[in-house]
């Protein structure tokens, strides 16, 4: 019987792992680990940046696309949250371009609450 010295063995363990290696960068996965044809169904409401179409304005709040649970993403939009206040610079909100008022748009005079007994 033929023995091996170190070297042949350092060889096999160095060619096994490289087949190991390969077989991982081409994609084999064990047998349980195989999924199935998956086919999406867009009805995740997914609120974080990845999915958003536009961000809220004054006057709409922020839209998004409907998701899978694969991650994948259709056209189709949803609306999330609320508008946001005016935000205005040099005078107009930058987003509808209204004209930024002189003062609070109130009554002209205060009103008065009836006093209800308790």
């Amino acid at each position: 019987m033929k023995e091996k010295c170190i070297g042949d063995i350092m060889k096999q363990t160095l060619l096994f792992l490289l087949v190991l290696s390969l077989l991982f960068a081409v994609g084999c996965t064990p047998r349980d680990e195989v999924q199935e044809p998956h086919t999406c169904s867009f009805t995740e409401r997914n609120t974080s940046d990845t999915y958003i179409a536009e961000k809220a304005t004054c006057e709409k709040p922020a839209s998004y696309f409907y998701s899978c649970k694969c991650g994948k993403a259709t056209t189709s939009l949803f609306y999330d949250g609320f508008p946001l206040p005016h935000a205005y610079e040099n005078g107009k909100c930058i987003y509808c371009e209204k004209e930024q008022p002189d003062e609070f748009e109130g009554p002209d005079e205060p009103i008065e609450l009836p006093i209800i007994p308790i």
